[in-house]
């Protein structure tokens, strides 16, 4: 099929990748087929055969990208000429690289040139503790007397650098990552819709979160430079299944989320539940997560999914969603940064946490915030305890809250004071101010703890909250 087109030769690599993406997978045998041909007839036809192996190279089937493997490995003129090199850009590739090089370690040292671009393709995109550890692990693995294969000096010296390299590429995302993923959702991804048009999946439903937020502004509390205005994030989902299923949906929006640190366990046992970590996706435009599960999680079962920890971003000026606001003392002038959100529209709560973030799911809420201790942290329950990690941090647990939909979330970091009183009904109305404008907040106090008594007594209801 693919013959009957004729296509320019800068945009052939491109179009034979597509097809192998998304056309049937015999797609990859009629590519394979001209490849062969192409490369029968060898240098005449050099720049075709690359163009070829550059489409081939771009598999998502674990056996494709396996024959991709063997077919290069067994011309050493194809390596030398950089052909494991476009695996570089395949996401799926290296794993089944790690996995093709101890089962088949013979094809990879059939050639003692093969050695360095296998690595070298395989290790290009790790940049993660967990792959630092599988590295670790291979190194161990091939120097085992019962391994097939037996490495060289110069070859196992290799392999040291390499484990090096992913170690170098690990340390180097958690310190500067932030930054050019910042930039792609404030410049290629959109900051929020109102409302979000896409739903999620009706399999699943949320009973309760547990959530903790630290976030980083300028304050009194030191950090260092990366993390300005991130905070980091933990999250425990309970949930029950509807629907059988294999797979998790969630809303996810303006955060990095490994998803090594992506953990499932039965409600009932306690036991892990295994994911497919290396099909967890994102989808950027619609702020869909999307969790694979190995096998099936049944209707009416229940489990715990946590997210620890991941990094969220913090809108740098007033906005939606997770932003920084800005106060004047009144009694020096001076400005200073509050840390707040506003989930009604925009970025929505699944800009703090990955949630179900429609209001008919209705869940339990349970925050906790860690912040500088010389300001007040703010959330939708009563502040139940107080603790000193040290650095000048202070840990503020609040109570749970009743069920309630994602979008009244609310949390909040500032030099803040507030005046209180009892409406009627004995619920406790605060009204919170800046530092030293305390004076001008007396009227508004009274209006709100009078709404809440008129209100309770028009409907013969009172507030069902403990505070506002």
């Amino acid at each position: 099929m693919l013959q009957n087109f004729r296509l320019l030769p800068d945009i052939r690599p491109a179009v034979y990748c597509t097809a192998i993406r998304n056309g049937p997978p015999s797609f990859f045998g009629s590519l394979l087929n001209l490849f062969t041909e192409q490369f029968a007839t060898n240098i005449y036809f050099y720049q075709e055969y690359q163009q070829l192996l550059n489409g081939l190279s771009c598999a998502t089937d674990s056996i494709d990208i396996q024959n991709y493997l063997s077919l290069v490995l067994k011309q050493p003129q194809l390596v030398a000429s950089g052909a494991l090199g476009y695996l570089k850009n395949n996401p799926n590739a290296p794993v089944i690289m790690y996995q093709y090089l101890i089962l088949h370690c013979n094809n990879v040292f059939a050639t003692a040139s093969n050695w360095d671009p296998y690595l070298d393709a395989m290790t290009y995109a790790w940049f993660s503790q967990d792959k630092v550890d599988s590295m670790i692990q291979l190194n161990n693995t091939v120097t085992n007397i019962a391994f097939n294969c037996t490495l060289s000096t110069d070859q196992l010296t290799r392999l040291q650098a390499y484990i090096q390299r992913v170690q170098t590429q690990a340390q180097w995302t958690n310190l500067y990552a932030a930054d050019p993923i910042r930039w792609l959702y404030n410049n290629l991804v959109p900051q929020g819709k109102v409302p979000w048009p896409d739903r999620l999946p009706t399999n699943l439903a949320p009973t309760s979160y547990q959530l903790q937020v630290q976030p980083y502004f300028p304050s009194s509390v030191t950090y260092p430079w990366y993390k300005e205005y991130t905070f980091d994030g933990q999250v425990t989902i309970n949930f029950t299944v509807l629907q059988t299923t294999n797979t998790i949906v969630l809303n996810a929006h303006r955060m990095i989320i490994d998803p090594n640190n992506i953990v499932l366990t039965s409600a009932g046992t306690g036991t892990q539940f295994p994911i497919n970590r290396n099909q967890v996706s994102k989808n950027y435009q619609t702020a869909f997560l999307t969790i694979p599960v190995v096998g099936t999680l049944t209707a009416g079962s229940n489990y715990t999914l946590t997210i620890s920890p991941y990094t969220g971003f913090i809108f740098s000026d007033s906005s939606e969603g997770v932003y920084i606001n800005t106060n004047f003392f009144e009694f020096n002038g001076q400005k200073a940064l509050i840390f707040a959100t506003d989930f009604e529209g925009g970025p929505s709560t699944r800009s703090i946490a990955p949630c179900f973030d429609e209001p008919s799911y209705k869940a339990t809420w349970s925050t906790t915030v860690q912040h500088p201790k010389d300001m007040v942290a703010l959330s939708n329950g009563y502040e139940t305890s107080f603790t000193f990690p040290g650095g000048n941090w202070q840990i503020t647990t609040f109570a749970t809250m009743p069920p309630m939909s994602s979008y009244l979330v609310a949390i909040a970091v500032g030099h803040l004071t507030a005046l209180q009183q009892n409406d009627q009904s004995g619920t406790l109305v605060r009204l919170w101010s800046w530092t030293g404008m305390e004076q001008y907040a007396v009227f508004d106090l009274t209006v709100a703890s009078g709404t809440l008594d008129f209100m309770g007594n028009y409907f013969n209801f009172t507030f069902p909250l403990a505070k506002a």
